[in-house]
């Protein structure tokens, strides 16, 4: 009678050994330097930003009136420190305001890309004036 404790023991080897394999490869598709060259790649496209508007956020901790705005990038690209106009309530003018940050999952990022749900981090525009649906366009 022969016995499959062999045949198991290179099954369960081959098995560890590819898991190990996928997850290194996995880990390097995400590494901040791969996602910050596909977003330094897709950086040149400023002028066409469009940010549409899912919730506001007060966030008291990171200084005076600063607001967390959700959402997704429809087209274009933003980066940390560029001034965009936000549609407020009232009817008047758009505010135009400077991105203090950009995060999407807990991350921060200095790009935000087409596709990408994250949140704006702004100062200067009060959240009950911020609107659900509308869209954030690039300032002058």
């Amino acid at each position: 009678m022969t016995s499959t404790w062999p045949a198991l023991a290179v099954v369960v080897a081959a098995l560890g050994a590819a898991w190990f394999l996928l997850a290194r490869r996995k880990e390097a598709a995400h590494s901040p330097a791969v996602l910050q060259w596909q977003r330094s790649a897709a950086a040149a496209t400023k002028a066409d930003f469009a940010f549409e508007i899912d919730e506001a956020f007060e966030i008291p901790w990171r200084g005076q009136q600063v607001v967390a705005i959700t959402g997704q990038v429809k087209a274009g690209t933003a980066a940390v420190g560029d001034r965009v106009l936000v549609p407020v309530v009232a009817g008047g003018p758009p505010a135009e305001v400077r991105l203090l940050a950009i995060q999407m999952f807990q991350q921060e990022l200095d790009v935000a890309c087409p596709g990408d749900l994250l949140g704006l981090l702004v100062q200067g525009v009060d959240r009950a004036a911020v609107r659900s649906g509308a869209v954030i366009t690039m300032g002058r």
